[in-house]
């Protein structure tokens, strides 16, 4: 495995970060104290809407820039390198991808208000951190 390679599966665990919390905030909201964790959602809204203003910008995602250049004029790796880099990369306009990210940016703002986050956190009789749910 090279470091190219290694940089397109941390951008895939980005990704798969980003697009699953799109469906699974709404889906737990009521059965996953997870969801409301407060780091968790400001993680997910600071990357939902970097990605966004950066391909607004005409800009490319940082990781994709990394791993091109890493990569250089290479195109060898693993296989499944390969197979997620075609995964990963779609060959479609940058006008597509600030549409997409928009909206899914936009869809992560009324999830903030929706479900929202937990402001703080109590300890429960066992010693261990637990959520206040703030009656919900």
């Amino acid at each position: 495995m090279t470091i190219a390679d290694a940089v397109m599966f941390t951008h895939l665990g980005v990704v798969a970060f980003n697009a699953s919390l799109l469906i699974l905030i709404p889906i737990g909201r009521s059965r996953w104290a997870w969801v409301r964790s407060r780091t968790i959602r400001l993680l997910h809204l600071f990357m939902m809407l970097f990605i966004a203003v950066q391909t607004l910008l005409g800009q490319h995602c940082p990781l994709t820039l990394l791993e091109v250049k890493l990569r250089g004029d290479s195109s060898e790796g693993m296989f499944l390198a390969r197979v997620l880099h075609d995964v990963l990369y779609w060959n479609l306009p940058l006008a597509f991808f600030a549409v997409l990210y928009l909206l899914c940016s936009a869809w992560a703002i009324w999830l903030w208000f929706f479900v929202p986050p937990h402001a703080k956190l109590q300890m429960d009789k066992s010693g261990c951190n637990r959520h206040e749910f703030d009656g919900i």
